[in-house]
Parts: C-alpha cells; structure tokens; sequence
C-alpha cells in the first residue's frame, strides 16, 4: 500500500522522475496513490511560471514536458523522483504529464489529455480521451487509442499508434512507424530510416503524398479526399491498407 493523496477535480498529476520506470494506473477512484511512499509529493494551486528558475535534473524535466497546455490555472499534484521505479493510481480521465530521464513510462488505463517525455526508456500508453504529447530520445512508443490530436516521435525506436481519431503527426530518425486512423482528419509522418504502415479503418478514402528517395508506396485502398496523407521518408516505404 502506498500513500493516498486528495485530487480536487480539475486537478492533473505531473510526475518528474531521474531514474527508474514510472507506471501510472488509471482506475475508479478519487483519490491518488502513490508508492513508495518515500516521494516528494506537492499540491500546487497552479502550474502557471512553475517550470522557471528550476536548476538540476528535475529542472530540465519540467522544463520538456511543460507546454502551451500545460499553462493553465489548475492545481497540480507533483510527484517527483531522483531513483528508483514509482508507480501512481489515479481517477479514471485525469490529466496526466510525465518527465523521465532514465526509465520506461507505462501508462494503464483511460487517461484525460497527456504529455510525456523520456530520455532514455520506451513510452507505453493505452488511452487518451484527449490530446496526446509523447517524445522519446531513445526508445519505441506504442499508443493503444487516442481521440484527439496526437504528436509522437522518437529518434531511435518504432512508433505504433493503434488507433487516433484525431489529426496526426508521428517521426522517427531511425525506427519504423505504425499508425492506424479513423480518416478524419490529417495524418503526417516523417521518418529518415524506417518505413510506415498505416491502417484505415471504415469507408475512408486518403489523399495520398508520399516522398521518399528509395522507397516504394503500396496502396491496398482506393484513394480519395476524405483526409490528407502525408508521408516523408529518406530510404523507406509506405504500405497502406482497409479495415
């Protein structure tokens, strides 16, 4: 058991760790837990100029995971961790921001909107009901669903995104993406070593713009202009199918 902490209900969770695995459980409660219980655990009224003046590894976290979206007047619960793996259980939709150093981000369950950053270690996430924000140095990116607009990319690892509903965009510098759509809204991807597959599902027809200098396009669909495809790709191809 680890120890429990209120969440008023526009609040989100920001979790900064340096060293180990972050896993972060959304699940029907109301409360927040969180183990070990050793952590440095802060409610912050708002999160609004909180990223600044911050010196050390945890500054330099805040400083990537912080955004646009991130400037609001919402109480913030901040965990943070200097090492050792953390594991924190959270309501059902919250919204959740991760920063890591050294240490994979696993997040369990159906989140809110959220941002998460790693140096070094893979980012797992199953759903996102809002917008998606996950960066890796190095390490791959598997998303299971996210409704609204999602931004992934990784310099070196695989890109897998199941199923966005929302606009697109997905890089890699070296590692292949994998990306399957609803068709509603633009999907852009660029990649330098590695090839894409995307997946459409319903009756959505892409318009299709592929560039790559060796890589070849293969189209199981009909095209269309129910959404626009864009595709970038210095020595990878492109393979395109219906569901």
């Amino acid at each position: 058991m680890g120890v429990q902490y209120d969440l008023p209900p526009d609040g989100r969770i920001r979790v900064l760790s340096a060293s180990g695995g972050v896993t972060v459980i959304a699940e029907e409660r109301r409360d927040v837990e969180i183990e070990p219980a050793n952590r440095s655990v802060e409610l912050k009224e708002s999160g609004r100029g909180r990223h600044r003046h911050h010196r050390g590894i945890l500054g330099h976290l805040r400083s990537h995971e912080h955004g646009e979206g991130e400037r609001q007047h919402r109480p913030v619960l901040e965990v943070k961790s200097k090492s050792g793996n953390i594991e924190v259980r959270c309501p059902l939709g919250t919204d959740v921001s991760v920063g890591a150093i050294s240490g994979s981000v696993k997040l369990k369950g159906t989140f809110g909107s959220v941002k998460v950053s790693t140096v070094s270690g893979g980012i797992d996430v199953d759903t996102v009901l809002g917008n998606l924000d996950a960066r890796c140095v190095s390490g791959s990116i598997s998303v299971e669903r996210c409704a609204g607009r999602c931004d992934v990319s990784s310099k070196s690892g695989r890109v897998r995104v199941e199923r966005v509903e929302g606009p697109t965009h997905a890089s890699t510098i070296s590692g292949g993406v994998e990306i399957g759509t609803a068709g509603s809204d633009e999907v852009e991807l660029k990649m330098v070593s590695g090839g894409a597959k995307v997946t459409v599902f319903g009756a959505k027809l892409p318009r299709v713009r592929f560039n790559s200098l060796s890589g070849k396009m293969h189209c199981e669909c009909k095209q269309g202009s129910d959404f626009d495809l864009k595709v970038r790709s210095i020595s990878g191809s492109l393979e395109i199918k219906g569901r």
